[in-house]
């Protein structure tokens, strides 16, 4: 199956994506190994590893100062990782289109 082919439901008469079964077609469009990130002196992340796939959607929860702001700007390039990889699409974070629109009104250095 192709990536993006619409395939019926069983559950229902309309339809639905299907994730690609083909491994080569099934890269992942975000993968964060080993981040380590924080602010000065400030560690936040240590060791963040996450997998998101093509057409998935994931929340990030947690308290404040949990690190969900962190791992949305290591992800976007806008707080470079101490440690460990970036990967968005199967290529590099660098070479990646990327962006955030914060709820806050904000400008990011280009």
């Amino acid at each position: 199956m192709r990536s993006g082919t619409r395939v019926p439901c069983r559950a229902t008469s309309s339809t639905c994506s299907r994730r690609p079964t083909l491994e080569s077609e099934a890269a992942p469009a975000l993968v964060l190994r080993g981040v380590e990130a924080g602010y000065e002196r400030q560690a936040v992340l240590q060791g963040f590893d996450l997998t998101v796939q093509a057409g998935d959607v994931y929340a990030l929860l947690g308290a404040n100062g949990a690190g969900k702001s962190t791992v949305v700007r290591v992800a976007c390039g806008l707080l470079p990782a101490r440690r460990g990889s970036v990967q968005i699409g199967g290529g590099t974070q660098g070479t990646a289109r990327i962006g955030l629109a914060p709820q806050e009104i904000a400008l990011y250095p280009a």
